[in-house]
């Protein structure tokens, strides 16, 4: 019985990663005319999942939602939270992260490290060219 469940276990987790295997190639890195397209793609769909896990969340007292703490952002208004997630996925894209938008949930910051392995591969990927 425990054997079969070991079998499960790596199926699963074989499985898991052949999706991630599947969903990185996805893209095409392995043309440089397709780079830029590929870094603005993985920066909306970032920017996006960010705007899904957080945009119906309420700002606290101290500026922060379940997700993100903002130090000196306003993050009232909708167009203030799409703007916000498109900013944050760009200095995370870039590695500046400046501070003022960080991660305190851990799925967000699960997402800003899978944001910022995909950009570092996609960079690897064009400078292996």
């Amino acid at each position: 019985m425990k054997k079969r469940y070991q079998e499960f276990i790596l199926n699963q987790l074989y499985k898991n990663i052949d999706i991630i295997y599947k969903m990185f190639h996805l893209f095409d890195f392995s043309t440089r005319k397709y780079f830029l397209m590929n870094i603005f793609l993985i920066l909306i769909m970032f920017a996006f999942l960010y705007i899904l896990i957080d945009f119906n969340d309420e700002v606290n007292d101290d500026n922060t939602t379940s997700k993100f703490a903002y130090n000196s952002v306003p993050n009232k208004t909708k167009f203030q939270k799409i703007f916000n997630k498109l900013y944050l996925s760009v200095s995370t894209m870039t590695t500046l992260g400046f501070g003022d938008i960080y991660p305190i949930h851990p799925l967000s910051q699960t997402l800003i490290a899978l944001q910022t392995f995909s950009i570092f591969i996609a960079i690897t990927e064009f400078v292996k060219l």
